[in-house]
């Protein structure tokens, strides 16, 4: 499959805050959270936060390609 125009963008963007660097989630508008009611990922070097960003990335990769995560989301559409 071939796209045209500009390529997708991740879910954990690495951006300059104000202070330092930080993991910027633009599923939730704002920084990321590291874990559930932890930390937020701003006021990082650049190399932490990309390694971070790269980490929060593959949680997810992970838990998409989980079966009994993929059975949930089918059980969610067909209920729909």
């Amino acid at each position: 499959m071939e796209f045209i125009g500009r390529p997708m963008r991740g879910r954990f963007l690495v951006r300059q805050g104000s202070i330092g660097w930080m993991v910027y989630d633009s599923e939730l508008k704002g920084p990321a959270q590291i874990k559930k009611n932890g930390p937020f990922a701003e006021k990082l070097t650049k190399e932490k936060a990309e390694i971070i960003a790269q980490t929060l990335t593959n949680q997810i990769r992970a838990r998409s390609d989980d079966p009994a995560q993929s059975r949930c989301v089918k059980a969610a559409i067909n209920a729909r």
